[in-house]
């Protein structure tokens, strides 16, 4: 708590003091000439692993409801909207649960790609 100090007339007044989370807004516009992304069986653990690390970042939570994954935290701080215009898209699904094995997917492929 904070004692505010005002002249008179007013009487100086306590204040709880708080801080909500900060909003980062933005927009963003990305123009590549090659983009491809991979997703399959084999990544899933990578992706878990660097968002628990990415969690070690923000401070604990007092709520004693169960505790958010860091992609939802980040959900709810950023505001904004991301363009994303690619001349070559590929999205490879991987089938294999190896990471070495890359012969066995599906590729989606689409030119002049915006989303």
């Amino acid at each position: 708590k904070t004692v505010v100090l005002l002249r008179k007339p007013w009487k100086n007044f306590e204040l709880a003091r708080g801080m909500n989370s900060l909003k980062y807004f933005y927009d963003l516009q990305l123009d590549c000439e090659k983009l491809v992304m991979s997703w399959g069986p084999c990544l899933e653990p990578t992706y878990q692993f660097f968002g628990q690390c990415l969690n070690k970042l923000s401070k604990e939570s007092r709520d004693p409801s169960p505790l958010l994954p860091f992609w939802d935290k980040m959900r709810n701080l950023l505001r904004g909207t991301l363009s994303v215009k690619a001349y070559e898209f590929s999205l490879k699904l991987l089938s294999e649960r190896e990471p070495a094995c890359d012969s066995e997917y599906l590729s989606i492929c689409s030119k002049d790609f915006i989303f």
